[in-house]
């Protein structure tokens, strides 16, 4: 066996050898020059990595638990080296779009809520992401993210789900008032002639649920690139079309210019049928 691998590795290599010369040939690149552009589009796609990633590590570090929009965000963080660019929630265009893994429906009705941002100006909840750092390695976007600087007006908030209902309690979304989304209601058989059967017991009450939270091996993961005018994302996703009309409502631009490409994934179960940082990264 292990003769084996070794011839195949060989024939690989020597396949490798004749593809990238030939590539030198109808390119009129050299095999050098093929390398360095090879590694140019990996640094790319490097940089645009990281910049989520201290997105997601900005968000959670900041801890914001209090309806809080932002003034002004300050940062020596671009004179850091190996930082490319600084963006903030006032660099990113201010247009609502949905996120759910949900079919697309003509009738307003049955469409996904549009309440997510690619950068929150104004902060409702803990983890919501206001700026977002591009870095050439892992230590300089860290190093930038302890530099940013956030100041907040703060505003009354609420906890408590039963609180949030009531009248004159901090609006966290100005369309929904008394911060109630929708009512719904399921109904079979005939409650008021069923309450009337003998031996009946009646339990009435109010319950919470903890947080759960899927365990597949694979991390959300997605990194993007421009290509003939369009973009050309890659990501870890179980929703690939869905993903390209999400991107597309959120950056305001058709559909078709938005091409996703979905590898094999290391498990989703459900938790991949959002569009996380898809948008962003685009």
């Amino acid at each position: 066996y292990l003769l084996f691998f070794l011839l195949m590795a060989f024939v690989i290599s020597c396949c490798m050898t004749l593809f990238l010369n030939m590539m030198s040939r109808t390119t009129g690149l050299t095999l050098t020059q093929v390398h360095i552009e090879q590694a140019a589009k990996v640094t790319f796609l490097n940089v645009l990595l990281l910049s989520l990633l201290c997105t997601v590590i900005d968000g959670i570090r900041r801890k914001i638990m209090v309806d809080r929009p932002v003034r002004k965000i300050t940062s020596a963080a671009e004179q850091i080296p190996g930082v490319v660019k600084i963006l903030t929630c006032f660099d990113a265009p201010d247009r609502p779009f949905p996120t759910a893994g949900h079919p697309w429906s003509m009738d307003p009705h049955h469409q996904d809520v549009a309440d997510r941002h690619l950068l929150n100006r104004h902060v409702r909840y803990y983890g919501d992401d206001v700026c977002a750092v591009i870095a050439e390695n892992e230590v300089a976007a860290m190093q930038a993210v302890r530099a940013i600087q956030v100041e907040y007006e703060e505003l009354p908030f609420v906890l408590d789900v039963q609180e949030a209902m009531k009248d004159g309690a901090p609006q966290l979304h100005e369309k929904y008032p008394n911060n109630i989304l929708n009512h719904t209601q399921s109904i079979a058989g005939n409650y008021q002639e069923a309450i009337k059967e003998p031996g009946l017991i009646r339990v009435e009450g109010w319950y919470n649920t903890p947080t759960v939270q899927h365990c597949h091996i694979e991390n959300h993961g997605c990194f993007c690139y421009g290509e003939n005018g369009r973009l050309i994302l890659t990501s870890s996703t179980q929703i690939p079309h869905i993903v390209r009309r999400v991107v597309g409502q959120a950056l305001g631009i058709p559909w078709g210019k938005v091409r996703v490409v979905k590898p094999y994934i290391g498990g989703g179960f459900g938790n991949k049928q959002d569009a996380l940082y898809e948008p962003l990264c685009a």
